[in-house]
């Protein structure tokens, strides 16, 4: 992350019924928001158990440059986006032992 970025909460509210063409959008949107992770764009992606609230964690200059990503999500017609400059984001990465070969 630059020092010019900053992080953002965004709280995604989906629609209530998924329609035949949501459902089929969901490989393309699952490819972008890929393609976005090995960028460093998003670094948290969680989905709540009734598919209603999505929430992304996203590093970015500006809410500007946050909607312009958010408008290249194939979802993005079936989204409710509020977004929200963090002071901060804490998590937990995973890290494996090293394999000694010895």
């Amino acid at each position: 992350m630059t020092e010019n970025m900053k992080q953002f909460m965004i709280d995604i509210t989906l629609p209530a019924e998924m329609t035949p063409e949501f459902i089929s959008l969901i490989p393309r949107q699952r490819e972008m928001v890929n393609r976005f992770m090995v960028e460093g764009k998003i670094t948290c992606y969680s989905l709540s158990t009734d598919r209603q609230k999505l929430w992304i964690v996203a590093n970015a200059e500006s809410e500007y440059d946050v909607r312009m990503m958010l408008m290249k999500f194939p979802l993005v017609a079936y989204m409710s986006p509020e977004i929200h400059e963090l002071m901060f984001h804490n998590n937990v990465s995973i890290s494996f032992a090293q394999i000694s070969l010895n």
